[in-house]
């Protein structure tokens, strides 16, 4: 007579068997949890990249100020500002001009360059576009790495017209290529310039 498998007697799991098998099942859970969060994370970073992209594209172009300017006419209907006598023309917001596009391009060009060439050939841009660099430390510290002491002199004279560079906590952050300007000069304005506004650091 056969034995069915129903009454052979089952092997009973010790404790530690059992808790070993329930820890698989969690970890399992807890690394497909993981990855859900790891999914959702890259995501949400891809679509923030290609939102911010398609903005920056937006005021480039011009295409933000005619949105802005649709979306206050359907909320007010055509109508006039409250504040605003009806049969005064009320000033309208254009889109930049092509000048001021191009000047845009060349001021990132500059602010993303990482080699001095690259800052060079940004900094030429931006300067034939414009005839002075714009006062912004971030963007004149920048200039300082590029090879031409023209470019140098140019972010040095408008450092060196700054009364906030003592107080100013970004200041501090170019002292290094000021040394290198110093050590590297060969004109006397540019060794002057720099020494000054190292000065003005201290």
């Amino acid at each position: 007579m056969s034995i069915r498998d129903s009454d052979k007697p089952r092997e009973k799991k010790s404790w530690r068997e059992i808790d070993k098998g329930r820890d698989n099942s969690q970890a399992r859970r807890d690394r497909e949890d993981r990855e859900r969060n790891q999914n959702a994370i890259t995501g949400d970073k891809t679509a923030y990249d290609k939102y911010k992209k398609n903005l920056e594209k937006m005021w480039n172009t011009g295409q933000a100020f005619q949105v802005l300017e649709e979306k206050r006419q359907e909320v007010s209907g055509g109508a006039p500002p409250p504040d605003e006598p009806a049969g005064e023309k009320r000033a309208v917001i254009r889109p930049p001009s092509e000048d001021v596009k191009k000047e845009r391009e060349a001021r990132t060009a500059l602010l993303k360059a990482i080699t001095p060439m690259e800052v060079k050939t940004a900094a030429a841009a931006l300067l034939a576009i414009r005839p002075t660099l714009p006062d912004e430390l971030e963007l004149l510290s920048k200039v300082l790495s590029s090879p031409s002491e023209a470019h140098q002199v140019a972010a040095l004279r408008l450092l060196d017209a700054r009364s906030d560079l003592a107080t100013n906590p970004s200041a501090r952050l170019f002292k290094g290529r000021l040394q290198t300007v110093l050590l590297t000069a060969s004109d006397d304005e540019t060794k002057t310039l720099a020494q000054s506004v190292k000065s003005k650091l201290a």
